[in-house]
């Protein structure tokens, strides 16, 4: 949802964006975090750390005023929450990762068909979207994991209640996944939820509430008027 005071603060956002991933990549930059580790950041780290950036809903308001302090040669709030993001390594297997990913997507998948999906970015982010999409395509040549039953790469289809839960600035499974899914399940509930990211049960009792209404009464459609009162960030 747009929002007028961001827009107001930050004009031409997308345009910002794609010029600093250029920019960065032309020449990068060195700041120092609050902890006097020294990073050197390119348009493809800013890239890499913006997905990660957005699977935070606590950061998600501070993003575009981010972006544009960049634009100003202002590392000030970069270095501030630059290590708030990132995976826990206490709690993700990369070998499972490999294990799913090489034996759903990748054993499907071809060098020329990775290298055509990109083109439909704009030009700045498609070196970072296929070093990564080529660098998980590389390491499952060697993961040797058997390819899934060609029928699980089948959108499912069924009758069984299911309840689809989407939160508005998700990267990695954004809304448009679960409005696809929604398609092929005919009984299925589909919320969407303002504001929130990714991991959404943690953010906002509303989804933990929709989440109990539907195990207890399957086949009624929860009550979502909670869905109303969650904020949009307050972008600053």
């Amino acid at each position: 949802m747009a929002n007028p005071h961001c827009n107001a603060a930050n004009p031409h956002l997308p345009l910002v964006f794609y010029r600093l991933v250029h920019d960065l990549n032309t020449q990068p930059i060195t700041f120092q975090t609050p902890q006097q580790v020294t990073v050197q950041f390119s348009g493809d780290d800013l890239m890499h750390w913006l997905v990660q950036a957005l699977s935070n809903t606590d950061l998600i308001p501070l993003l575009p005023a981010v972006l544009f302090q960049l634009r100003n040669h202002d590392y000030t709030q970069l270095s501030r929450i630059y290590g708030t993001v990132g995976t826990d390594d206490d709690t993700t297997s990369i070998g499972l990762f490999y294990a799913v990913e090489c034996g759903e997507d990748m054993a499907y998948t071809t060098l020329q068909r990775l290298q055509a999906s990109v083109q439909v970015q704009a030009p700045e982010l498609r070196p970072w979207m296929l070093a990564s999409l080529l660098g998980t395509y590389r390491a499952c040549q060697f993961w040797n994991v058997k390819p899934v039953p060609a029928v699980q790469k089948e959108p499912v289809t069924n009758s069984i209640p299911t309840l689809i839960l989407e939160g508005e600035y998700d990267p990695l499974t954004p809304p448009a996944n679960g409005i696809l899914a929604a398609q092929t399940l005919s009984r299925s509930f589909f919320f969407l939820f303002p504001g929130v990211s990714h991991g959404l049960h943690t953010t906002n009792p509303c989804p933990r509430e929709i989440g109990r209404a539907f195990l207890d009464h399957p086949t009624v459609k929860p009550d979502a008027s909670c869905i109303s009162s969650m904020p949009e960030p307050d972008f600053r």
